[in-house]
């Protein structure tokens, strides 16, 4: 397993392609709009596990993919951020459903390697708006 998750751990992720639209602040917590493109996605989609559990097992099997279990052998690289959404129930409360995407690689966007993984899915999804805060502002002491 090592082998197959070597390239994507230990080497460069290459960053989703985005645009900031927009910056800000409120209550001292910064923030940014993101816009992050659309393209092909390798997914991967949990139900019946809690969060934390689910969401090791659904990165461990992207990984594998991306590392090169996949129809070509290919070791595609990571990239990066991964995706993760969760899926409220009808009463709002957060169920034990959720689905991990994770870009694939540019020079894999026209022809991804066909996942060896019956889990893994490979969708085409459209760009997507993000908003993401990076803490609270220290300021000059």
């Amino acid at each position: 397993m090592l082998r197959m998750i070597r390239n994507p751990l230990l080497g460069t992720a290459e960053a989703w392609p985005c645009r900031v639209p927009s910056k800000g602040e409120k209550n001292e917590v910064a923030y940014e709009e993101r816009v992050y493109e659309g393209g092909k996605f390798a997914t991967v989609e949990l139900t019946g596990m809690p969060f934390e559990e689910a969401l090791w097992e659904a990165v461990l099997q992207l990984l594998r993919y991306v590392g090169g279990s996949n129809g070509q052998g290919a070791g595609m690289g990571m990239t990066a951020p991964v995706c993760t959404t969760v899926f409220p129930a009808d009463d709002g409360s957060l169920q034990h459903k959720m689905k991990v995407l994770l870009r694939i690689p540019s020079q894999f966007q026209a022809n991804p390697p066909a996942p060896t993984d019956g889990s893994i899915q490979i969708e085409e999804r459209e760009e997507m708006a993000v908003y993401t805060t990076s803490g609270v502002n220290q300021g000059a002491n």
